[in-house]
């Protein structure tokens, strides 16, 4: 194929694109005297994989320490602590989509939330976000 044929082919078919812009939730927790000690550090693997799986999105690799929880996403992170969850993503994610199964997960383990922050940039391709209507 000649470099003007595959110029041609380039611009005839459609591009994929990636949302950069960030979508961010943060949710924080009180706790109860009946609520582990390690509050949402708590919430299982598997759950935590369920969770990113409602987000469109899933856990690459973890690291922990002392304090808090980080994942490395398909499309960002997510940072948890005892009282705290933080989901930061892109692309065409739905992070909203997980919160109802966050809260169902902290009342398991007799936690409510206390402040709720949702945050994201102007989408360079807003059309390629389904389900999101802020």
């Amino acid at each position: 194929m000649s470099s003007n044929a595959a110029a041609q082919l380039a611009l005839d078919l459609p591009s994929p694109v990636f949302e950069g812009s960030e979508k961010r939730i943060e949710v924080d927790f009180c706790t109860a005297e009946c609520s582990p000690s390690v509050g949402l550090r708590a919430v299982s693997r598997d759950c935590l994989d369920e969770l990113m799986k409602v987000a469109h999105c899933c856990i690459i690799s973890s690291r922990s320490n002392e304090t808090f929880d980080a994942y490395v996403l398909s499309e960002s992170s997510l940072f948890v602590y005892p009282s705290k969850w933080i989901l930061k993503t892109c692309g065409t994610t739905r992070l909203l989509e997980s919160v109802p199964r966050l809260l169902a997960e902290a009342a398991a383990l007799s936690m409510r939330p206390v402040r709720v922050k949702f945050s994201r940039a102007t989408f360079l391709f807003p059309e390629q976000q389904v389900g999101l209507r802020l």
